[in-house]
């Protein structure tokens, strides 16, 4: 079986890019200048979720089901720089032929993860018909789940986390942009991470149910597939030392 691959991204305030961009005082502190951009957009759009120039890539988490059962790993600005952590998830996709899926990918992931990746350089030249080479971004080939179901050019705007559960996944509440800032600067990097993987794996579940209804899987299949989930799912949320939690 061809590997099934779904991805997420958590994201926190650019302060450096949010000062530079509204002239704010340097003796604001970091937390201040994240909070100017999250009121901004709260008295804008009513939400926290900054435009996607705004976002800072924290971690990327990817889920697999393959012959070989389920994967889960995370890349981490813990460990990496943002632009290196961005160009290693382009190598990784690259890998596997450039196809993954993210839940409202349209609006969300690739929008940041495109601008992200320009700040820093991080496209690839990709060799095309007779001997010429033109600059191809790495994310195109992402594929937004939402908007498959929704058989449109816009997404369903379906919250992944009532899918989710309706697809036999526990209760779980979004973080929003604001919890996600909250815990990257306190220290907590691990419960982000776990946040980010658990939204990888609802978006994993989606994928097999949708696998399931061309037939590449039957219910047998699917069923080991979904317990397999299941189970890192309720790891996550026992060890995170947060409250399980999808952003969407």
């Amino acid at each position: 079986m061809h590997p099934l691959v779904a991805f997420e991204i958590a994201t926190v305030p650019d302060v450096a890019g949010i000062r530079a961009i509204y002239d704010l005082d340097a003796a604001l502190s970091d937390s201040d200048v994240a909070d100017y951009a999250f009121q901004r957009q709260r008295a804008t759009d009513g939400h926290d979720d900054l435009l996607p120039h705004l976002q800072r890539v924290v971690e990327i988490s990817f889920a697999c089901w393959s012959d070989d059962g389920l994967t889960v790993s995370s890349l981490s600005a813990v460990d990496a720089a943002e632009g290196a952590l961005i160009a290693r998830f382009s190598q990784q996709l690259a890998r596997l032929g450039g196809t993954a899926v993210c839940w409202g990918a349209t609006q969300r992931q690739k929008p940041v993860l495109n601008i992200r990746s320009l700040i820093h350089a991080s496209s690839i030249i990709v060799p095309t018909g007779g001997g010429r080479s033109e600059l191809s971004h790495p994310f195109a080939g992402i594929v937004d789940l939402s908007q498959q179901l929704s058989g449109s050019a816009s997404d369903s705007g379906v919250p992944l986390h009532q899918l989710a559960q309706l697809l036999g996944a526990g209760r779980a509440q979004a973080l929003t942009g604001a919890q996600v800032w909250d815990a990257w600067r306190s220290g907590a990097a691990a419960s982000v991470t776990a946040d980010c993987e658990r939204q990888a794996l609802a978006s994993l579940r989606v994928l097999l149910r949708l696998r399931g209804l061309v037939g590449e899987l039957d219910d047998a299949q699917l069923a080991v597939a979904e317990r397999a989930i299941g189970a890192r799912t309720a790891l996550h949320s026992r060890s995170s030392g947060c409250r399980a939690a999808y952003r969407r």
